[in-house]
């Protein structure tokens, strides 16, 4: 009798931290670990720096290297199902996610994005006091942006000799009225509470993500690390991590029905 041993190829998984640890260390702030694609945030000056004043409100994977990196790296590694991301790594994660989400038997797809500190525009704010409560808000910060708008406008115009009613002034409050309905409707109409995005408090960059799980550093994090930062937090993986794609294999079909189409006499 002869004993057959199966060996087992075990996969070595990385915490979130290391992950995006290795990826602010590549060239392109992408690092592939099996399934997983950690995505770093703003490293290269002055590329990324001018990236992040197109967020929270601009197509990411299109109008940010990163995003364009990420999202052709992506598209030649199917089997990648988990992004983690930081900072503007977490914005680009979600866009990943919203445009390859995993729907029905299709075996490719995002299955989880997990973000750290994202400069996510989000929340459910003013619910408490039902739709009353939120068409304050959505006001409030109407009237502010179109104000605020308006303001720069009317200061521009002011500089040109333009001082009644300047085109600028127009101009600026219509734009501010734009971004400020844009701003109200984020911050008041997500009631999905259970994302995988965390941030610390105190962090500027994630303080409009008003539906991440807050977290308050302890000191010795405070003493080394600022409050911008993914050192220390982890969030749990929806899957387990694996080397490929599994895909379901299908016995092919009988050739009796086939046609042939050239044939060598």
């Amino acid at each position: 009798m002869i004993l057959k041993k199966n060996y087992i190829r075990k996969i070595a998984d990385i915490t979130d931290e290391e992950g995006l640890k290795i990826a602010y260390k590549q060239k392109d702030g992408l690092h592939q670990h099996y399934n997983k694609l950690f995505i770093a945030g703003t490293k290269d000056f002055p590329q990324d720096h001018i990236d992040d004043l197109k967020l929270p409100f601009d197509d990411t994977l299109k109008k940010t290297k990163r995003g364009r990196d990420a999202e052709s790296y992506y598209l030649s590694h199917h089997e990648i199902d988990t992004v983690i991301g930081h900072s503007l790594g977490g914005a680009v994660a979600l866009s990943l996610e919203k445009q390859y989400k995993k729907e029905g038997d299709n075996p490719y797809g995002l299955i989880q994005s997990k973000t750290y500190g994202a400069p996510v525009v989000s929340g459910n704010v003013g619910s408490s006091f039902g739709e009353f409560g939120k068409t304050i808000v959505k006001n409030g910060i109407l009237d502010l942006g179109t104000g605020v708008g308006a303001g720069i406008g009317a200061s521009v115009d002011s500089t040109m000799g333009f001082v009644d009613g300047g085109l600028l002034t127009g101009l600026g409050a219509e734009m501010g009225n734009k971004l400020a309905t844009d701003l109200g409707n984020r911050l008041t109409e997500d009631t999905n509470t259970k994302v995988d995005r965390i941030r610390y408090f105190g962090d500027p960059i994630s303080v409009l993500d008003f539906n991440a799980t807050t977290v308050f550093p302890s000191f010795k994090h405070r003493w080394k690390n600022s409050a911008h930062s993914y050192v220390g937090l982890e969030i749990a993986d929806k899957t387990q991590i694996h080397d490929t794609q599994k895909n379901p294999l299908n016995p092919s079909g009988s050739d009796v029905d086939s046609i042939v189409i050239t044939e060598w006499i």
